[in-house]
């Protein structure tokens, strides 16, 4: 219940809360505001992921876009070094045949320097499984040639520090003096023969 006092120099009227007025307003407050509130919560859920959703569409529809305007660009390019080969067939001479295939590698080698690709061709290099395919073993005569690429079978590829493609490769082991070549050498590991 609100009691008005009048004070005595003014006429003010002050409003005073008893505990019985306090308990009445804080029943009627949260019943009042409580479901506003959830509601509100909500919206701002529902209106955020709504949000999020367009954002993740939008970014998938951004993503997919430019890698087909990337694919592209590198068909085109593709395509150019295609019809080489093709007028080649067309107008080559057998004599001009050699010539018309180191025309070709030539603009398919400064294709691949423009697109900063590096060719692997690791003979006579120590073998790395990161860079390299060992796909056969070749005997060696010298030790230092153990573990290290004799031919490379397939060229590999590289565009900075990704690997397009492992070299394959022979790779050198060395298995020691032969039987006969002991027996050839004394004690003192000179020549007998």
């Amino acid at each position: 219940m609100e009691e008005k006092l009048k004070n005595k120099e003014r006429d003010v009227y002050i409003e005073i809360e008893t505990p019985e007025t306090q308990k009445e307003q804080q029943q009627a407050a949260p019943q009042a505001t409580e479901p506003d509130q959830a509601s509100e919560w909500q919206e701002k859920y529902l209106r955020l992921a709504a949000d999020f959703e367009n954002y993740k569409k939008r970014t998938a529809a951004e993503s997919l876009e430019l890698r087909k305007r990337i694919e592209s660009e590198i068909f085109r390019q593709v395509l150019k070094l295609y019809d080489d080969f093709v007028r080649l067939e067309q107008n080559a001479q057998p004599d001009q045949l050699a010539q018309g295939i180191r025309a070709i590698r030539e603009n398919w080698q400064k294709w691949m320097r423009e697109n900063q690709i590096e060719i692997l061709n690791p003979i006579g290099e120590a073998f790395d499984p990161h860079l390299h395919e060992a796909v056969m073993q070749q005997p060696v005569a010298e030790p230092a040639q153990d573990g290290r690429v004799t031919d490379v079978l397939e060229l590999g590829y590289r565009r900075g520090d990704e690997v397009l493609r492992h070299a394959k490769v022979a790779v050198g082991r060395y298995q020691g003096p032969t039987e006969t070549e002991n027996v050839m050498k004394g004690e003192d590991g000179h020549d007998l023969g």
